[in-house]
């Protein structure tokens, strides 16, 4: 039987509890991603991108910096580009890059660096970020 938008999104937000994923100021209002009123932190986001890591064939999913998908024109020139495996979103005025980096000791990190509002032009949010998911890979 087919189920509706909201058992949809009641079922997601079951999920996320389940999995101990913080649901605090998160408002799902489609299964898109794409409604304007949808809110969602970036702590909640990480928390999703550490819990898919234990799912086999995620890592393999996500685009790595520099090789595949969305990601293969970051990183260009940084050294460590390919130690970054990141998932893009993009609607107006919200830049989000969601991932894991692998630091210089091997370690994994994950992350989500999220703008919102931001005054500065497309480009050079890219290039902000860019820096700062790079910057992961030469922590210790």
């Amino acid at each position: 039987s087919e189920r509706s938008e909201e058992e949809g999104i009641k079922e997601l937000y079951d999920w996320l509890e389940k999995k101990d994923i913080s649901i605090d100021n998160l408002s799902l209002q489609d299964g898109s991603g794409l409604a304007p009123q949808n809110r969602i932190t970036a702590l909640a986001l990480a928390q999703v991108v550490k819990h898919g890591l234990s799912i086999p064939g995620f890592r393999e999913s996500l685009p790595r910096g520099k090789t595949s998908g969305s990601a293969r024109y970051l990183f260009r020139g940084m050294p460590n580009g390919d130690q970054i495996w990141v998932k893009s979103g993009y609607i107006q005025n919200v830049r989000t890059y969601s991932g894991l980096a692998k630091t210089s000791s091997g370690k994994e990190v994950t992350f989500c660096f999220m703008l919102n509002n931001f005054s500065c032009s497309q480009g050079e949010a890219r290039k902000l970020l860019e820096k700062l998911m790079h910057d992961l890979t030469n922590f210790p």
